[in-house]
């Protein structure tokens, strides 16, 4: 009988394969009232989002700083604007680079390399000693903003069921209010009650994307539909399948190799089957 239920099983999974869509949906619909493993993973995302803020408003708060006005701006305006205009310049070359690397290499290592590279240039910018060398931090720093965005949001989408998936990218998106509140306070504790330099302050504005990095690195998963799409079938079904049994708690059946090659099937059998349609094409040409 057992047997007899495995072929039973396996000729279902041939003649209703699940996408991949489907069964996160039917894992989200079915699985735990409360999964908490599941709004971990987003909130570990909305981490990464609101760091973008705190690394572009943070500038915001130094630029007011006496000690940082008289030694780093002076009398000159155009050191505002110069500091300013960096990290944007580093968010537009960075969101185009990182955004077609991404397709390539995945979405989670691109995202932890924006981060990382956030979190890194933060800290430099309270060693930088002039003007020029805190222009060129503040611009890696948005070459860092910039590469977080693409990823992070293909991510939400990806790893959202479909009829949640606006739902989860606002939730995620409401995290930059997050950032914005975390670096007004870090303000306040920072010179109203602590009195300590705007150095320190920037240090403290790196936090978020250094505790992104962390979440993302060891609770999110690579995107299955990524995975799939580039041949990773194996990595692509237990992503899938740890998602929607382990974190979202789903007790039906698992997402099976036979289920993910029909709607990804190998690029090889592309390549079989555009050669025999062109066999075919050429035999009735001759006939």
């Amino acid at each position: 009988v057992g047997r007899r239920g495995r072929h039973d099983s396996h000729d279902e999974d041939l003649r209703n394969p699940r996408s991949l869509d489907s069964f996160i949906e039917d894992a989200y619909s079915h699985g735990s009232t409360l999964p908490v493993p599941y709004w971990i993973l987003m909130f570990s995302l909305g981490v990464a989002n609101s760091s973008d803020a705190s690394e572009i408003l943070c500038l915001n708060y130094i630029l007011s700083d006496e000690e940082f006005e008289d030694s780093f701006l002076g009398d000159s305006p155009w050191r505002a604007g110069l500091l300013a205009a960096a990290v944007f310049w580093g968010m537009l070359i960075g969101g185009l680079v990182v955004g077609f690397l991404g397709d390539l290499n995945g979405r989670r290592p691109m995202l932890i390399m924006g981060l990382v590279c956030n979190s890194v240039a933060g800290i430099l910018s309270a060693c930088a000693q002039d003007v020029y060398q805190l222009s060129i931090i503040r611009a890696v720093a948005g070459l860092g903003i910039g590469a977080t965005v693409p990823p992070l949001f293909t991510l939400v989408t990806e790893l959202s069921p479909p009829s949640r998936r606006g739902f989860f990218v606002t939730f995620c998106a409401s995290f930059w209010m997050v950032g914005s509140i975390y670096v007004a306070l870090a303000a306040l504790l920072v010179w109203e009650y602590l009195g300590f330099s705007w150095r320190v302050f920037a240090v403290l504005c790196a936090a978020p994307s250094a505790l992104g990095a962390l979440l993302v690195g060891t609770l999110v998963p690579e995107s299955p539909r990524f995975l799939a799409m580039n041949g990773h079938t194996e990595k692509s079904l237990n992503n899938a399948n740890t998602i929607a049994l382990k974190k979202l708690g789903y007790e039906g059946s698992a997402w099976t190799m036979q289920e993910l090659l029909y709607y990804y099937p190998p690029r090889s059998s592309y390549l079989i089957s555009g050669a025999s349609q062109r066999q075919q094409e050429d035999c009735c040409q001759t006939v």
